[in-house]
């Protein structure tokens, strides 16, 4: 049994580390975004902000982020899209990222595969998928956080 009052012991990896993306929402594909949020405001209370209408390349797609943390975002889903589901199913944990590019490499390094890359739409975000845990991450450009919490906080 190892000695916990050794200081000879290779301490704990920090996966706080500030270079480490921050998570701040949780993503839903769903084939009726308002009947989604209307079921999660009456199951938990949680209220969503009015829903964003946007296109990126070829598909048109609606968003709504719940107003409070954890927040939840509603994706509609789109067929032929990185969004395309025929039920509702959990779609990608999405994290502020400091750096894009570093982020997406490091992750590529770690194994990740590539799913989607909105920078070829002029987009500051990517998926990625994590094979071994089954997880779609979303890296999103820090930049981004003033105007996401300027639209769908409280």
């Amino acid at each position: 049994m190892p000695d916990p009052t050794r200081s000879s012991q290779t301490p704990p990896s920090d996966h706080s580390h500030s270079d480490h993306p921050s998570l701040y929402h949780f993503c839903f594909t769903v084939p009726d975004l308002p009947a989604a949020a209307e079921e999660l405001t009456e199951l938990l209370g949680v209220r969503f902000g009015e829903p964003l209408h946007s296109e990126i390349g070829e598909w048109p797609y609606s968003i709504a982020f719940s107003e409070t943390e954890p927040h939840i975002e509603l994706i509609s889903s789109v067929a032929g899209s990185p969004w395309e589901a025929q039920s509702p199913h959990f779609h990608h944990l999405g994290f502020w990222s400091s750096c894009l590019d570093r982020t997406l490499a490091d992750w590529a390094e770690a194994g990740t595969e590539p799913v989607f890359d909105g920078r070829k739409y002029g987009r500051r975000f990517a998926y990625v998928d994590a094979p071994r845990s089954g997880v779609r991450l979303e890296a999103v450009d820090l930049s981004q956080q003033a105007d996401f919490l300027s639209r769908w906080t409280r």
